[in-house]
């Protein structure tokens, strides 16, 4: 469900004239195996619509639970921190994938370039909500997603009733704002 508003905040970006450049794992949600025509990563970024979009290889799950999960988001995150990044005026990271937005931000900020993450999603919540996480290991992804929302240089949420809980996680309300999810549907 993410990807489509990714897409489409990528190529606006790109619409305005900015030089867009996104890493990317190959279509693989909701069937849990990569999409055919995907096997295969190229060294090159493809450009698409205007935005250069690198597919890098993870290894998805056969089946999708909470250990394979975090075997995907792990294998995404050493494959994004190891591919070539120019030097980016700005990074931004879309989460949930917090494995990965905790190693693309480490990345920025060894770069000394800023970094906002728009959140979809609250990790720590939907892994409580799923039963995946219970107890302390649920307190643990908390403070986790916490100290990596409040690393970055802002933070976007889709809805004002996630800015207590991001808040709630220890970030600086400062660093928060809503940027609301569009609808591709015309309005008559």
């Amino acid at each position: 469900g993410i990807a489509p508003y990714t897409t489409g905040f990528a190529e606006g970006m790109a619409a305005a004239g900015h030089d867009v450049y996104v890493v990317t794992a190959p279509p693989h949600y909701p069937e849990w195996r990569i999409a055919p025509g995907y096997e295969k990563t190229s060294a090159a970024p493809t450009l698409i619509n205007g935005v250069r979009v690198r597919r890098v290889k993870v290894r998805v799950p056969a089946t999708p639970s909470p250990r394979g999960r975090v075997l995907l988001e792990a294998s995404f995150a050493q494959a994004a921190v190891r591919a070539p990044w120019q030097h980016p005026d700005l990074v931004v990271i879309v989460s949930p994938t917090l494995l990965s937005a905790a190693a693309a931000l480490a990345r920025a900020r060894m770069m000394r370039v800023p970094c906002g993450v728009i959140v979809q999603d609250l990790y720590s919540r939907g892994v409580v909500e799923t039963g995946a996480l219970k107890g302390p290991l649920a307190g643990v992804a908390a403070r986790f997603e916490g100290a990596v929302l409040g690393a970055a240089n802002g933070v976007s949420v889709i809805h004002d009733r996630f800015v207590d809980n991001v808040v709630n996680l220890g970030v600086d309300r400062a660093k928060v704002g809503v940027v609301r999810n569009w609808t591709h549907i015309a309005q008559e």
